[in-house]
């Protein structure tokens, strides 16, 4: 699991791998310190920041990252924290941490969305967490300085939350009020699991120069043909690669129109084929050794490896893109509705009954307040294109940064028509 592997090497100063990570940090707290992913911060008002990984792991997994305490101050009321934290469709949050109190000092702390509080005191200066799932079973472990273990168990600590959903992985530091505390993350690793998309790639370069030298007929044909839709620009070029061989004539497809019609297709660096049916996708050199995604006959989603030029679906398919992933974010400006003594903006809010509509978009899309809590939305069908007003429930309180984010790692279509919602501003 190289690529997603993270010792969090760079300059002093640097922002954590934009490849790997999503930063979440408002406070600009976190950043890379002496090859460490570091946070220090002693506001009088506390702090918090996080780092979201640009990709979710499924099956069996295990993950594990150091954290180590450079210096704490005991907070007066509740706890400093760092921690290892997990989500999926079917739970909001589940983690293992260091945390420091006034009362017990240094300990290890376990919690989920219906995983009761428990906690352990132990002194160990660098500080291993491990979170593993076997079929849906979930557990946590720490590094005693001799094994993984739970209080002494080597079995680990059994969440109450099961799942067997796709996961994603935050790394979060958070310091109360009125206290310093010095943390850091290193070596985090997925020793298990599978990636899911595969994003991220190691020893990436872009060539320009032989890169547009490469594709010098493409440009010519992009200004001959203003307007020219990509399913015939890529059977021109497929042309142009064969030189003086004729092409063979595609066969008929039914409901084409649909297919040509249907909008955006979300994947860089992207190649058509439309013919007859075929299992394998040739013509991919300049993506050779790239992890990629593909569409297939508009509805399938699938990843591999590109070999050989190469690459092998998972059943025949008549219309094929095949590119590189991305991840789609929209985030909604915090709202200012008004109250009744003035301005709700800065304040406390929160959004209720809220409208989210979409126009001919795929599944996979998610929604929620935050990055931790985002929620699929079940309305969207699985081989087809929805237009569809979707009521929501969003999980939470009262916030001064009441949002919305609505999201996707597919490259399905997502149009976003309107979201409407209320505002109640706090008391």
């Amino acid at each position: 699991m190289a690529w997603v592997d993270d010792t969090f090497t760079d300059n002093n100063g640097s922002a954590p791998n934009l490849d790997k990570w999503t930063e979440i940090d408002a406070d600009n707290k976190l950043s890379i310190q002496n090859n460490k992913l570091d946070f220090n911060s002693e506001e009088s008002a506390g702090a918090e920041a996080r780092v979201n990984s640009n990709y979710t792991i499924s099956g069996d997994f295990s993950i594990q990252v150091d954290i180590e305490e450079l210096y704490g101050v005991n907070p007066a009321t509740s706890n400093h924290n760092a921690r290892l934290q997990i989500n999926s469709a079917d739970f909001a949050y589940l983690w293992i941490s260091i945390i420091r109190d006034d009362t017990n000092g240094k300990q290890f702390y376990v919690n989920g969305e219906t995983t009761s509080s428990t906690y352990i005191t132990r002194s160990l200066d660098i500080t291993k967490l491990k979170l593993e799932r076997s079929g849906s079973v979930i557990k946590g472990y720490y590094w005693s300085g001799s094994q993984w273990e739970w209080n002494g168990s080597t079995d680990g600590f059994t969440f109450s939350e099961t799942s067997s959903a796709d996961i994603s992985v935050i790394l979060i530091c958070q310091q109360r009020p009125a206290s310093q505390w010095h943390a850091a993350f290193d070596n985090f690793v997925v020793n298990a699991g599978s990636i899911t998309p595969e994003l991220l790639f190691e020893d990436f370069t872009l060539d320009l120069a032989a890169y547009h030298q490469k594709y010098d007929a493409m440009q010519m044909i992009l200004q001959a043909h203003d307007g020219l839709e990509f399913r015939d620009f890529a059977l021109i070029l497929e042309a142009i690669k064969e030189e003086e061989e004729e092409p063979e004539e595609p066969e008929e497809v039914e409901d084409l129109d649909d297919m040509a019609n249907i909008g955006v297709f979300q994947l860089d660096c992207a190649s058509t084929y439309y013919g007859p049916p075929v299992t394998e996708i040739s013509g991919l050199d300049y993506l050779e050794g790239e992890a990629v995604m593909y569409l297939a006959d508009c509805v399938r989603v699938g990843t591999a490896i590109v070999t050989g030029g190469q690459i092998s679906l998972d059943a025949e398919a008549t219309y094929v893109i095949v590119g590189l992933p991305y991840v789609t974010i929209v985030k909604t400006l915090t709202p200012d509705a008004g109250a009744l003594d003035g301005p709700a903006l800065g304040r406390k809010n929160r959004i209720t009954n809220p409208i989210i509509s979409f126009y001919r978009s795929g599944n996979g899309i998610k929604f929620g307040p935050d990055f931790d809590r985002l929620k699929d939305v079940p309305e969207l069908n699985d081989n087809s294109l929805t237009t569809v007003n979707v009521p929501v429930t969003m999980p939470g309180g009262f916030d001064t940064n009441a949002q919305i984010i609505i999201m996707t790692d597919r490259p399905l279509p997502m149009y976003l028509l309107s979201i409407s919602h209320d505002v109640s501003p706090a008391d």
